[in-house]
């Protein structure tokens, strides 16, 4: 897989049971994968992929980022808030499930 030189891919689970699934699937795909809980936010670039695996963190991982996905937005579930990336400014993309 191509990487850009500086792009990092914050994944962030909604639910916490999902933290150490959605870890290993990362794995798969990418080299350096970190956890959050593991990993303070100055060592991030060292990594191709972050987990998010803490809770109440959200709007940290929104400042810390370019644009947001807003999740669940791909399936018939209608999407998370984008309230709070949209509250500091940062480009969402949602998918066409969004209501």
């Amino acid at each position: 897989m191509q990487k850009e030189s500086d792009a990092l891919l914050l994944l962030v689970p909604r639910h916490p049971e999902r933290f150490d699934t959605v870890y290993a699937l990362a794995k798969q795909h990418f080299e350096k994968v970190g956890l959050r809980s593991q990993e303070s936010p100055g060592q991030w670039s060292k990594f191709d992929v972050v987990i998010g695996d803490s809770m109440g963190e959200m709007m940290h991982y929104y400042q810390a980022s370019a644009l947001a996905f807003v999740g669940g937005s791909l399936i018939k579930r209608g999407g998370h808030n984008p309230i709070e990336p949209a509250l500091l400014g940062k480009v969402i993309l949602v998918g066409s499930s969004y209501l």
